[in-house]
Protein backbone atom coordinates (compact mmCIF):
# COMPACT_ATOMS: atom_id res chain seq x y z
CA UNK A 1 0.00 0.00 0.00
CA UNK A 2 1.50 3.40 -1.16
CA UNK A 3 1.34 5.86 1.72
CA UNK A 4 0.94 9.60 0.73
CA UNK A 5 2.16 12.08 3.04
CA UNK A 6 0.14 14.98 2.05
CA UNK A 7 -3.24 12.67 3.10
CA UNK A 8 -2.37 13.36 5.93
CA UNK A 9 -2.26 16.99 7.47
CA UNK A 10 -0.79 16.35 10.64
CA UNK A 11 2.37 14.80 9.75
CA UNK A 12 5.31 16.76 8.40
CA UNK A 13 6.14 16.75 4.69
CA UNK A 14 8.91 19.46 4.82
CA UNK A 15 12.17 20.42 6.51
CA UNK A 16 13.67 23.36 6.58
CA UNK A 17 17.41 23.93 7.61
CA UNK A 18 17.66 26.91 9.16
CA UNK A 19 21.16 28.44 8.83
CA UNK A 20 23.80 31.31 8.52
CA UNK A 21 25.94 30.74 4.97
CA UNK A 22 28.97 29.25 5.83
CA UNK A 23 27.81 26.49 8.13
CA UNK A 24 27.85 23.52 5.88
CA UNK A 25 24.00 23.77 4.46
CA UNK A 26 25.13 23.18 1.00
CA UNK A 27 26.95 19.76 2.51
CA UNK A 28 23.83 18.95 4.29
CA UNK A 29 21.85 19.78 1.05
CA UNK A 30 24.18 17.71 -0.97
CA UNK A 31 23.95 15.11 0.99
CA UNK A 32 20.31 14.11 1.66
CA UNK A 33 20.18 14.24 -2.50
CA UNK A 34 21.06 10.63 -1.59
CA UNK A 35 18.65 9.75 0.79
CA UNK A 36 15.81 7.95 -1.19
CA UNK A 37 12.74 9.45 1.10
CA UNK A 38 14.16 13.06 1.09
CA UNK A 39 14.57 15.62 -1.92
CA UNK A 40 16.57 17.97 -1.15
CA UNK A 41 16.47 21.51 -2.73
CA UNK A 42 18.63 24.19 -1.49
CA UNK A 43 18.00 27.83 -1.25
CA UNK A 44 14.24 27.77 -2.54
CA UNK A 45 13.80 31.37 -1.54
CA UNK A 46 16.54 33.08 -2.94
CA UNK A 47 17.03 36.56 -4.07
CA UNK A 48 18.04 36.40 -7.43
CA UNK A 49 16.79 32.50 -8.51
CA UNK A 50 14.34 30.17 -7.43
CA UNK A 51 17.98 27.78 -6.42
CA UNK A 52 16.60 24.08 -6.53
CA UNK A 53 20.06 22.69 -6.51
CA UNK A 54 19.90 19.04 -7.73
CA UNK A 55 16.53 18.50 -9.29
CA UNK A 56 15.82 18.24 -12.70
CA UNK A 57 11.95 18.86 -12.48
CA UNK A 58 12.26 22.59 -12.17
CA UNK A 59 10.35 23.22 -15.14
CA UNK A 60 7.63 20.95 -14.57
CA UNK A 61 7.00 23.20 -11.03
CA UNK A 62 7.16 26.43 -12.48
CA UNK A 63 5.01 25.08 -15.31
CA UNK A 64 2.37 24.05 -12.57
CA UNK A 65 2.74 27.27 -11.25
CA UNK A 66 2.28 28.96 -13.94
CA UNK A 67 -1.08 26.69 -14.61
CA UNK A 68 -1.97 26.60 -11.48
CA UNK A 69 -1.81 30.61 -11.00
CA UNK A 70 -2.36 31.63 -14.32
CA UNK A 71 1.22 33.25 -14.81
CA UNK A 72 3.65 32.75 -17.57
CA UNK A 73 7.01 32.67 -15.48
CA UNK A 74 10.00 31.01 -18.14
CA UNK A 75 12.64 30.29 -16.15
CA UNK A 76 13.90 30.01 -12.54
CA UNK A 77 15.62 33.36 -12.39
CA UNK A 78 12.48 34.77 -14.00
CA UNK A 79 12.32 38.17 -12.11
CA UNK A 80 8.53 38.08 -12.27
CA UNK A 81 8.80 34.61 -10.33
CA UNK A 82 11.20 35.46 -7.86
CA UNK A 83 8.84 38.25 -7.29
CA UNK A 84 5.79 36.42 -6.92
CA UNK A 85 7.93 33.50 -4.78
CA UNK A 86 8.96 36.19 -2.12
CA UNK A 87 5.59 37.74 -2.33
CA UNK A 88 3.67 34.53 -1.46
CA UNK A 89 6.24 31.95 0.02
CA UNK A 90 3.16 29.37 1.05
CA UNK A 91 2.42 29.40 -2.73
CA UNK A 92 5.56 27.61 -3.41
CA UNK A 93 5.69 25.23 -0.29
CA UNK A 94 2.41 24.00 -1.50
CA UNK A 95 3.66 23.62 -4.75
CA UNK A 96 6.47 21.37 -3.42
CA UNK A 97 4.13 19.44 -1.06
CA UNK A 98 2.29 18.56 -4.61
CA UNK A 99 5.20 17.35 -6.22
CA UNK A 100 6.60 14.91 -3.18
CA UNK A 101 3.41 13.17 -2.33
CA UNK A 102 5.40 10.16 -1.27
CA UNK A 103 8.36 11.59 0.17
CA UNK A 104 9.65 14.41 2.47
CA UNK A 105 11.16 17.55 1.26
CA UNK A 106 13.77 19.91 2.36
CA UNK A 107 15.27 23.38 1.84
CA UNK A 108 17.44 25.51 3.45
CA UNK A 109 16.38 29.59 5.40
CA UNK A 110 19.20 32.38 4.99
CA UNK A 111 18.61 35.65 7.13
CA UNK A 112 18.31 37.60 3.31
CA UNK A 113 15.62 34.73 1.81
CA UNK A 114 12.20 35.88 3.36
CA UNK A 115 11.12 39.34 5.49
CA UNK A 116 10.58 38.21 9.55
CA UNK A 117 6.99 38.11 8.92
CA UNK A 118 6.90 36.03 5.83
CA UNK A 119 9.11 33.99 7.81
CA UNK A 120 6.72 33.33 10.84
CA UNK A 121 4.10 33.35 8.84
CA UNK A 122 5.03 30.75 6.11
CA UNK A 123 7.30 29.24 8.23
CA UNK A 124 7.05 28.65 12.08
CA UNK A 125 3.73 28.81 11.72
CA UNK A 126 3.44 25.93 9.58
CA UNK A 127 3.48 22.44 11.61
CA UNK A 128 4.08 20.79 8.21
CA UNK A 129 7.51 21.92 8.61
CA UNK A 130 10.42 20.66 10.71
CA UNK A 131 12.33 23.57 11.69
CA UNK A 132 16.21 22.57 12.29
CA UNK A 133 18.75 25.12 13.11
CA UNK A 134 22.13 24.45 11.29
CA UNK A 135 24.71 25.45 13.87
CA UNK A 136 28.22 25.95 13.73
CA UNK A 137 31.22 27.38 15.90
CA UNK A 138 30.47 31.36 14.99
CA UNK A 139 34.21 32.09 14.73
CA UNK A 140 34.84 28.98 12.22
CA UNK A 141 31.64 30.40 10.30
CA UNK A 142 33.01 34.15 10.09
CA UNK A 143 36.23 33.00 8.93
CA UNK A 144 34.72 31.21 6.30
CA UNK A 145 32.41 33.73 5.01
CA UNK A 146 35.06 36.27 5.01
CA UNK A 147 37.58 34.37 3.03
CA UNK A 148 34.90 33.49 0.57
CA UNK A 149 33.89 37.87 0.71
CA UNK A 150 37.42 38.37 -0.27
CA UNK A 151 38.09 35.96 -2.96
CA UNK A 152 34.27 35.81 -4.14
CA UNK A 153 33.96 32.57 -4.26
CA UNK A 154 31.92 30.65 -2.52
CA UNK A 155 32.09 27.07 -3.86
CA UNK A 156 34.39 24.36 -5.01
CA UNK A 157 37.41 26.33 -4.15
CA UNK A 158 40.36 25.52 -2.08
CA UNK A 159 40.97 28.01 0.52
CA UNK A 160 43.33 25.57 2.57
CA UNK A 161 46.42 28.29 1.64
CA UNK A 162 44.13 31.33 2.11
CA UNK A 163 45.11 33.50 5.68
CA UNK A 164 43.22 36.64 6.42
CA UNK A 165 43.30 39.66 8.96
CA UNK A 166 40.27 40.19 11.01
CA UNK A 167 39.09 43.07 13.62
CA UNK A 168 37.27 41.90 16.27
CA UNK A 169 34.88 44.70 15.99
CA UNK A 170 33.83 43.46 13.13
CA UNK A 171 33.44 40.06 14.41
CA UNK A 172 31.55 41.44 17.39
CA UNK A 173 29.26 42.92 15.20
CA UNK A 174 28.46 39.89 12.97
CA UNK A 175 28.00 37.83 16.17
CA UNK A 176 25.60 39.83 17.19
CA UNK A 177 23.63 39.81 13.87
CA UNK A 178 24.01 35.60 13.77
CA UNK A 179 23.00 35.66 17.64
CA UNK A 180 19.68 37.37 16.58
CA UNK A 181 19.03 35.81 13.60
CA UNK A 182 18.81 32.17 15.51
CA UNK A 183 17.16 34.04 18.60
CA UNK A 184 13.69 34.78 16.56
CA UNK A 185 13.32 30.98 16.18
CA UNK A 186 14.56 29.89 20.01
CA UNK A 187 12.14 32.83 21.54
CA UNK A 188 9.25 31.49 19.25
CA UNK A 189 9.57 28.05 20.58
CA UNK A 190 8.23 29.67 24.02
CA UNK A 191 5.50 31.23 22.43
CA UNK A 192 4.50 28.55 20.26
CA UNK A 193 4.31 25.34 19.55
CA UNK A 194 6.93 22.90 18.17
CA UNK A 195 10.49 23.60 19.42
CA UNK A 196 13.15 24.38 16.81
CA UNK A 197 15.29 21.24 17.24
CA UNK A 198 19.54 21.70 16.67
CA UNK A 199 22.07 20.23 14.39
CA UNK A 200 25.99 21.38 14.95
CA UNK A 201 28.20 20.93 11.84
CA UNK A 202 31.25 19.86 14.00
CA UNK A 203 29.09 16.27 15.32
CA UNK A 204 27.56 15.40 11.96
CA UNK A 205 31.95 16.01 11.00
CA UNK A 206 32.97 13.60 13.76
CA UNK A 207 31.55 10.76 11.22
CA UNK A 208 34.16 9.70 8.80
CA UNK A 209 32.38 8.64 6.26
CA UNK A 210 29.63 9.91 3.56
CA UNK A 211 27.49 7.12 4.07
CA UNK A 212 28.27 7.20 8.16
CA UNK A 213 27.08 11.32 8.06
CA UNK A 214 24.04 10.53 6.57
CA UNK A 215 23.16 7.49 8.44
CA UNK A 216 23.68 10.08 11.69
CA UNK A 217 21.75 12.78 10.24
CA UNK A 218 18.87 9.97 9.43
CA UNK A 219 18.61 9.06 12.83
CA UNK A 220 18.71 12.78 13.78
CA UNK A 221 15.76 13.13 11.81
CA UNK A 222 14.03 9.95 13.24
CA UNK A 223 14.66 11.10 16.46
CA UNK A 224 13.13 14.69 16.03
CA UNK A 225 9.39 12.60 14.79
CA UNK A 226 9.92 12.37 10.81
CA UNK A 227 8.47 9.20 9.84
CA UNK A 228 9.47 6.90 7.03
CA UNK A 229 6.95 4.44 5.40
CA UNK A 230 8.64 2.54 3.91
CA UNK A 231 11.83 0.46 3.73
CA UNK A 232 14.85 2.17 2.39
CA UNK A 233 18.97 1.90 1.90
CA UNK A 234 21.32 4.10 1.46
CA UNK A 235 24.19 3.72 -1.40
CA UNK A 236 27.40 3.00 -1.27
CA UNK A 237 29.93 5.16 -0.38
CA UNK A 238 31.66 5.29 -3.76
CA UNK A 239 28.25 6.88 -5.33
CA UNK A 240 27.66 9.41 -3.25
CA UNK A 241 29.29 12.56 -4.84
CA UNK A 242 28.98 15.76 -3.01
CA UNK A 243 30.87 18.66 -2.59
CA UNK A 244 34.20 18.06 -0.91
CA UNK A 245 35.18 20.98 2.18
CA UNK A 246 37.21 23.90 0.81
CA UNK A 247 39.57 24.64 3.87
CA UNK A 248 40.34 21.13 6.03
CA UNK A 249 42.65 22.98 8.78
CA UNK A 250 41.42 22.01 12.35
CA UNK A 251 43.17 24.71 13.71
CA UNK A 252 41.33 28.17 13.35
CA UNK A 253 44.42 30.13 14.14
CA UNK A 254 46.59 28.95 10.81
CA UNK A 255 43.81 31.44 8.96
CA UNK A 256 44.39 34.33 10.61
CA UNK A 257 47.25 36.53 9.86
CA UNK A 258 46.88 38.97 12.98
CA UNK A 259 46.03 35.92 15.24
CA UNK A 260 47.76 36.93 18.75
CA UNK A 261 46.25 40.58 18.40
CA UNK A 262 42.64 39.63 17.27
CA UNK A 263 42.37 36.72 20.00
CA UNK A 264 43.54 39.76 22.42
CA UNK A 265 40.55 41.72 21.32
CA UNK A 266 38.51 39.23 21.26
CA UNK A 267 38.77 38.44 24.79
CA UNK A 268 38.42 42.11 25.95
CA UNK A 269 34.93 42.35 24.30
CA UNK A 270 33.69 39.23 26.17
CA UNK A 271 33.30 36.88 23.41
CA UNK A 272 35.73 34.14 24.98
CA UNK A 273 33.26 31.26 24.29
CA UNK A 274 33.86 31.75 20.60
CA UNK A 275 37.66 31.16 21.22
CA UNK A 276 37.26 27.59 22.00
CA UNK A 277 38.71 26.09 18.46
CA UNK A 278 41.97 28.52 18.64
Amino acid sequence: MTILLIANQNRAKGIVWIALPRTGSNFLSSLLHHHPLITSYYEIFHPDQFYSGYQTNVKSIISYINQKYNFSFTSADDSQLIQWIHQYPEGLIETLCYFNPEQYFSFKLFPNHLKPELITSTILQNSQLKKILVKRNLLATYISHEIALQTNRWRNFDTSQIKISLSAEKFAQWVDWAEEWYRMFAEYNYVDKEECSIINYEDIHTHQTNVAKLNYIDRFLQKIGLEFQQPYQFPPEEQIKIMSKQDCRTNLAEKIINYQDFRQQVQIKGLDRHLKHL
